[in-house]
């Protein structure tokens, strides 16, 4: 069984680094897939660290025993820090960032001596196959799946807040592709609640939910081919449109709805706002801007040389909507205007709402249908 475990787990670790050179040889989105690399990375190493402990190889490199404790306290930073890059327009590393590695380096000071260890040392120490599974199975291990349910709980908690925030800045939030960055996190902490359950079932003595341990590192090998998979079915699933670049804006502050940001202390006065919203208006008439399905809020503040917090404030206490709704009532009003035409009548519903600026047939039926009150299909029999 070890066998077979160690050749799974291998496996997994030469997948990984064949995942790992694809995200580094993207050229867009530098941050997120260099931080995603640097965590496949870290599964590789980890993968690695199991496969010679579950055949007993520790006593051939002992100088490796025990970095297992240590490296898996870096997985909830750069989790954190990848989904920070991802969902936060305009992401940077701070100082608080250094403080997601308190835990990392308490391990690493803790453990210190024996690390520090010599070789005959750390050899006799491995031979007391009793002592070694004891210290495995205590305190310091219990705790590193606590602070790893900590980190991935912190990661949900962004990933939620601040994806909700994306409305804001994207014509269609849809094609940030969010959804493999839920669905890894969601894979992340099943993983941890398994391994946890086979951790202690194993400390108690529970024989079939004990015997799981170790092989419920199979699920990172699971979850460095899914990323595998995902990446080469789509190439973009990795990245996310950044709209870092140019304007310098204040981002959403938290409380801000849809119906009207909060613009206390803006200086600009109300009939500065008019002349920018009928400048906008006529943008939209005259340029059709909404037409490009891959608009962003940047490219209506290029057109209009304005900053964009201005144009979002505009839209938000103006209009009353965020610039998804926005701009997606103009790709409504575009759309029933076309599926009138006898010149569309070879294209599908999808394919007029593609014409419109709509990139995907989902965000097309949920605008459509919060706009109008029906599906585009009911809207067209009722014509």
């Amino acid at each position: 069984m070890s066998l077979l475990l160690a050749a799974v787990l291998l496996s997994g670790l030469f997948q990984g680094l064949i995942l790992i050179m694809l995200l580094l040889k993207k050229e867009i989105n530098l941050l997120p897939n260099r931080l995603l690399a640097s965590l496949i990375l870290l599964f590789v190493i980890h993968l690695g660290l199991v496969a010679i402990d579950v055949n007993n190889h520790f006593l051939l490199f002992p100088h490796l025993s025990k970095l297992s404790w240590v490296l898996p306290l870096l997985y909830g930073p750069l989790i954190i820090c990848l989904t920070e890059s991802i969902v936060e327009i305009e992401f940077r590393f701070t100082r608080r960032h250094l403080l997601l590695l308190i835990p990392f380096f308490a391990y690493l000071f803790i453990l210190s001596p024996y690390f520090l260890m010599r070789t005959d040392e750390k050899l006799q120490y491995l031979t007391n196959v009793g002592q070694v599974e004891q210290d495995d199975m205590g305190w310091m291990n219990q705790l590193t799946l606590f602070i790893h349910i900590a980190f991935v709980s912190a990661a949900f908690y962004i990933f939620y807040r601040k994806s909700s925030h994306l409305p804001f800045y994207y014509s269609d939030p849809g094609r940030v592709r969010l959804n493999w960055l839920k669905h890894f996190l969601i894979g992340m902490l099943g993983t941890i609640i398994l391994s946890g359950i086979s951790f202690y079932a194993r400390i108690y003595q529970i024989e079939f939910l004990g015997s799981i341990y170790p092989s419920n590192f199979i699920l990172l090998v699971i979850m460095v081919y899914w990323m595998g998979y995902r990446l080469i079915q789509d190439p973009t699933v990795f990245t996310v449109s950044e709209l870092r670049t140019g304007t310098s804006a204040a981002l959403v502050e938290e409380g801000e709805t849809t119906s009207g940001m909060k613009y206390q202390k803006s200086a600009v006065s109300a009939v500065e706002l008019d002349k920018y919203a009928q400048a906008l208006l006529n943008l939209m008439d005259t340029k059709k801007p909404y037409l490009n399905s891959n608009l962003t809020i940047n490219d209506l503040c290029a057109d209009l040389f304005i900053k964009r917090h201005l144009l979002s404030q505009v839209i938000n206490t103006i209009f009353k909507k965020n610039f998804f709704e926005f701009v997606n009532e103009y790709r409504i009003k575009e759309f029933k205007q076309q599926v009138l035409k006898e010149s569309n009548s070879h294209l599908s519903i999808l394919g007029i709402a593609l014409e419109c600026g709509f990139n995907s047939k989902a965000t097309f039926n949920s605008a459509f249908k919060k706009a109008e009150g029906v599906t585009p299909s009911e809207y067209i029999r009722t014509l």
